[in-house]
This record gives structure tokens, C-alpha cells and sequence, in this order.
């Protein structure tokens, strides 16, 4: 529809390489890469009509995931009530914020009947400083707690669009108010 080709152009007009998929439980789909690599999922969920979801992922190597089960418990719980209480401050949405990790998904909302080009950017732009702040709060506790994780071991993942199956309990969807 006119969103999508719209949302289309936008990402080509940034600069982002794109790839188009196919799901049907959304109206459309894409995966924007920017020019730091870092993927965002952005599409409107079939069940969610009115909202345009823009959301993007941290993955972790080997050594990352072996740093976060050395962390103690406590700080685990701490860590991820950090991130949390971040992201919604942010009003973000986040899947997948446990430990062990698989994927950390952060994701955020804007109502597709007024959204423009300047306002989808910003969206990006936020959904990207999300990803920033997780991955701070995160090497903050690695170093608090003295635990050694090269920060080539955690990296931008692709999300899956907020709305459809994602097989995890620890969810919160971005709503627009």
C-alpha cells in the first residue's frame, strides 16, 4: 500500500540497503540496514493495522554469553531491570531481555496515519539510541563486576517485527498513546 511504498522510498532515501520480506502476519516488512550495519525491522503487523513498528536486535558471541552466566545473580537481575526500566523510560518495547541471551529485541511505535518523513527518521533515531543505551548499561555491569567481554562479541541483530509469534514470556510491546 502507499505506506510502504513511502516508508520504501524513505529508507532508500537515507542511504539504507534494504531487503523486502514476506510474512503473513504483516502488511509489509523490510530490513533497513544502515551504514554501520546495524539492522532495523520495520512493518506493520497484520493484528496491528494503525502502527508502524520499527525495532532492532543485540546478538552476542561465544565469549559474550559465557561473560553474562559468569556475572552473580544478583547482578544478572539487576542488569536486566536496568535495561528495562531504560528502554521504557525511552519508550521502548523490548522481547527477549533475559540471561542467557539469544537475542535482545528493542522495538517502538508510531501511528501510521501521521507519520512523515522527518518523524520516521526520528523514529529510527530513537530506536537506535535504545540499542546504544542497552549496550552501555551492559558493559557498565561487565565492568563493574570486573568481568572481561570484548565489545566485538555483542552486535547489532535483526529483530523480529513486534506483534507476531515471538516464542519468548519476557516481552513489552511499544505502544503509542
Amino acid at each position: 500500500g502507499r505506506l510502504g511504498r513511502a516508508v520504501r522510498n524513505w529508507l532508500d532515501d537515507g542511504g539504507y540497503r534494504v531487503k523486502t520480506e514476506t510474512s503473513p502476519e504483516a502488511h509489509f516488512v523490510y530490513v533497513a540496514t544502515d551504514e554501520l550495519g546495524n539492522p532495523f525491522t520495520i512493518g506493520v503487523a497484520s493484528n496491528r493495522p494503525g502502527l508502524l513498528y520499527i525495532a532492532t536486535g543485540l546478538g552476542f558471541g561465544p565469549k559474550a554469553l559465557q561473560s553474562m552466566s559468569n556475572l552473580p545473580q544478583l547482578p544478572k537481575g539487576e542488569l536486566l531491570a536496568e535495561i528495562k526500566i531504560e528502554l521504557a523510560r525511552m519508550g521502548l518495547g523490548w522481547q527477549g531481555i533475559t540471561i542467557p541471551p539469544e537475542a535482545w529485541e528493542i522495538n517502538y511505535a508510531v501511528r501510521s496515519s501521521t507519520i512523515d518523513q522527518i518523524s520516521f527518521r526520528q523514529a529510527v533515531n530513537h530506536v537506535r539510541h535504545g540499542l546504544i543505551a542497552v549496550r552501555q548499561i551492559l558493559f557498565k555491569y561487565m565492568r563493574r563486576n570486573e568481568t572481561v567481554m570484548p565489545e566485538t562479541e555483542t552486535q547489532a541483530a535483526q529483530a523480529s517485527l513486534p506483534g507476531q509469534e515471538s516464542g519468548t514470556e519476557d516481552s513489552q510491546i511499544a505502544e503509542v498513546s
